[in-house]
């Protein structure tokens, strides 16, 4: 039976939703253990200001997590902290530190920490110097795992660790011809014309899909005028609250480099 099964009713959660008074009955050193509670969430990324979507502004990135797409469904909330002159100059390689709290704004209780190093652009064949996002729990500082860019020669791979660097999953599309590239009849596209293709999680080392992450259409004035990026993460039927974490942080990193421009 999977670890959701048997775990105890999150009582900060009235219907699919944070309760309005704020989070009760739950220690800080056991926030973490709320990833737990939720077989999917979903990643909002919050709209920039006119005048900065306009001038097409470099400024920090924020996301509402939650379990629907209102607002009124948010369980956590994720906000960037990084350099001026690395979003600037390295655009979406720059390296970031992002914080993750409980509740529907930054000010809320710290969850998780996650810092992404600076590191070479995303590209095939590369043998060093990959992406990857570091996931830290933010109440004691222990170290929960990471999400690392593998050395891919078509299919931009990534895959997931635990905390003692042992490979849990592998993201990456669906491919064909034997790998050689991402599989564009995936029925699991989405987009106005079917051009989004998701980002499946698999066991480590296999072909067997547990989840996937798809980007969420939010209509072509979003797209066009917007570069704010909702994404849906379905969560294994068996995982844990540390995978369900990394998860997300999976997420935002590829939101980051595929996304954002």
């Amino acid at each position: 039976m999977g670890a959701k099964c048997c775990t105890p009713k999150n009582p900060n959660i009235v219907d699919g939703r944070l309760r309005s008074d704020g989070p009760r009955d739950i220690k800080p050193n056991m926030m973490i253990r709320t990833f737990d509670d939720y077989p999917q969430l979903y990643v909002k990324q919050t709209k920039k200001g006119c005048i900065a979507e306009l001038c097409a502004c470099e400024s920090n990135s924020s996301f509402k997590i939650g379990t629907g797409l209102d607002d009124g469904s948010n369980v956590y909330y994720a906000s960037e902290n990084s350099n001026c002159c690395l979003r600037t100059f390295c655009k979406n390689s720059r390296g970031w530190e992002t914080q993750i709290t409980y509740g529907a704004t930054a000010e809320g209780t710290p969850v998780l920490q996650l810092v992404r190093p600076c590191r070479v652009p995303m590209g095939p064949c590369k043998p060093i110097c990959r992406q990857e996002v570091k996931v830290v729990d933010a109440q004691n500082q222990s170290y929960v795992g990471s999400v690392k860019e593998q050395l891919w020669c078509c299919v931009p791979t990534f895959t997931v660790y635990d905390n003692n660097m042992r490979p849990v999953y592998d993201i990456h599309q669906q491919t064909c011809c034997l790998g050689c590239c991402s599989d564009i009849t995936d029925p699991g596209r989405t987009g106005c014309c079917g051009c989004r293709l998701p980002w499946y999680v698999y066991e480590a080392g296999t072909e067997k899909k547990v989840a996937e992450i798809n980007k969420v259409y939010q209509g072509w004035t979003t797209e066009i005028c917007s570069d704010a990026d909702t994404f849906r993460v379905k969560m294994p039927e068996k995982a844990n609250y540390l995978e369900a974490a990394k998860l997300v942080s999976a997420t935002l990193l590829i939101n980051e480099i595929f996304y954002e421009f």
